[in-house]
């Protein structure tokens, strides 16, 4: 009896043992299935990873140019910025070079109108100058008077100034 029994069980272990090794390998072909999916995704993953890389030397290449770019446009608007800033001052100094033959030009027309009127009251006393450099020479003996009146610049100095300044406009 105790055979049969031995039997009975060995059998009962034995089919346990194959129902067992069957859900064994269906794990095992599922697990083989999912590693070589997992070899796709990974080699597609790789295959990403390497245009990544690609991508991230081009656009860094890029990148390089565009500040080479933008440094060399910064340097040129430094420069125009500078260029700018000296043709102001030259504006500046033209400007006042201009008032100041203005004022000069003013104060000598002033100082011959006084002269001519002087000239005039004079010469209805008799004394009247012959030419227009003695006017002048009145003139510049009144403005020895007033120290304060510097003597007018010749008139051909500013155009040739205003030509020079436009020439570095250019």
């Amino acid at each position: 009896m105790t055979s049969p029994v031995v039997a009975v069980a060995l059998s009962l272990l034995l089919l346990v043992n194959v129902a067992w090794s069957v859900a064994l390998y269906r794990r095992l072909a599922r697990i083989d299935d999912g590693r070589e999916k997992l070899e796709v995704l990974v080699r597609e993953f790789d295959e990403a990873v390497a245009k990544a890389r690609e991508s991230m030397g081009e656009l860094r290449r890029e990148l390089d140019g565009i500040a080479t770019e933008l440094r060399r446009y910064g340097e040129g608007a430094r420069l125009r910025s500078d260029q700018l800033g000296r043709l102001l001052e030259a504006g500046e100094r033209l400007a006042r070079r201009l008032e100041g033959a203005i004022e000069r030009a003013a104060r000598t027309r002033a100082e011959m109108e006084t002269a001519r009127a002087t000239d005039a009251a004079t010469s209805s006393r008799g004394s009247s100058p012959r030419s227009p450099a003695e006017v002048e020479s009145r003139s510049a003996a009144a403005g020895e008077e007033d120290e304060k009146a510097p003597t007018v610049a010749p008139a051909v100095e500013l155009p040739a100034e205003l030509r020079r300044l436009m020439a570095r406009l250019r």
